[in-house]
């Protein structure tokens, strides 16, 4: 299946994407079958071939959730083609919110552990209070 999607190029910290027409499985940076515009996200300009662009969406090739988006931001789809796009977690927030889960967990396994401890404790003194009892 034939996707219509971004493909970034520009230097570290000075990004600018290509859109592009690829098949779906390949990788983002990997070849494209044609290049049909470009995106500058710092000054928020789309340019796009829309004769292009028709003729791929008839041939069957499907927009990406961002492109799509981008369309309707620049009033060439409905608004109500518009898709909300949530962001996953950075792995650094994920990893603190896994050590937080694992505090949260871990709290009552010590406390369970203090009980037990604290159960054996009781058995011994009895045990040594009869031994005392019996003499």
């Amino acid at each position: 299946m034939l996707k219509i999607r971004l493909s970034r190029t520009g230097k570290r910290n000075d990004p600018s994407f290509r859109v592009v027409v690829t098949e779906h499985t390949a990788p983002v940076k990997a070849g494209y079958i044609e290049h049909i515009g470009y995106y500058n996200p710092k000054t928020k300009k789309l340019a796009i071939e829309e004769d292009r662009l028709k003729l791929w969406t008839n041939k069957g090739a499907k927009l990406s959730d961002t492109m799509t988006n981008l369309l309707v931001r620049e009033k060439k789809l409905p608004k109500d083609r518009l898709i909300k796009i949530t962001r996953k977690p950075k792995k650094k927030e994920e990893k603190e919110k896994g050590k937080e889960e694992k505090k949260e967990k871990e709290q009552p396994k010590k406390e369970l552990k203090k009980d037990k401890k604290e159960k054996k404790e009781d058995k011994d003194n009895k045990e040594k209070s009869k031994k005392v009892e019996k003499k």
